[in-house]
């Protein structure tokens, strides 16, 4: 798996990214590598923030990956939350993004059905 993060890193448009800069970029980068065997070696990450609270969206990422992923994950938040308190526009809405769960599809850990209505 971290191999393949390797490799993603490699290219480009993400080498920048994973040099350390980008939190989002690496995190789709952890994502994008995240290899499974079942559903349970699969995990959510909330992703952003929205204007009253709770995350954008989220990203499914193996198990393995986990601490990592978080760790990007609240450095991103924090960063959005720097540029909301600047911005004069409303940055989102104030919907409530429910966490899908991950899943494992032919071997890939895939976030499930983010279209559902929050309750």
């Amino acid at each position: 798996m971290r191999l393949l993060f390797i490799l993603l890193c490699s290219f480009a448009s993400a080498s920048a990214a994973c040099a350390g800069g980008d939190p989002l970029a690496r995190l789709r980068a952890l994502s994008a590598a995240a290899q499974c065997r079942q559903s349970a070696d699969c995990r959510t990450v909330p992703v952003g923030v929205r204007a009253c609270g709770g995350p954008a969206s989220y990203l499914a990422v193996a198990k393995s990956d986990e601490v990592a992923a978080q760790a990007l994950a609240q450095r991103h938040a924090e960063q959005r939350r720097q540029q909301m308190a600047r911005s004069p526009e409303p940055p989102s809405t104030c919907e409530v993004i429910r966490d899908p769960g991950a899943q494992c599809v032919a071997g890939r850990c895939v976030a499930g059905n983010s279209a559902l209505p929050a309750e």
